[in-house]
């Protein structure tokens, strides 16, 4: 799985405890979750400790909608030094 993908994304992280809390998820990895809250509190929670992570609304990057796509400048050169035998 692409974990990397869902970060920037809002999510719900539920424990093994039966609690959960919610934020933009900044880290996902096989040891920890990095979590900021609304509030600005940033949580580093054990992977061990999280039941499960639900996705709420992904990263506007993950969708591609939010991409900005430009035409390319190319630079007009010549190459009569390839052609010439």
């Amino acid at each position: 799985m692409d974990s990397q993908k869902y970060l920037g994304a809002q999510v719900q992280v539920f424990y093994t405890t039966g609690v959960s809390d919610r934020g933009l998820l900044l880290q996902l990895d096989s040891a920890f979750v990095e979590l900021i809250k609304d509030n600005r509190e940033v949580l580093v929670i054990p992977i061990r400790s999280v039941r499960l992570i639900k996705v709420l609304d992904l990263a506007p990057d993950s969708t591609g909608s939010a991409t900005l796509l430009r035409a390319a400048r190319i630079s007009a050169t010549t190459d009569k030094d390839d052609h010439s035998n």
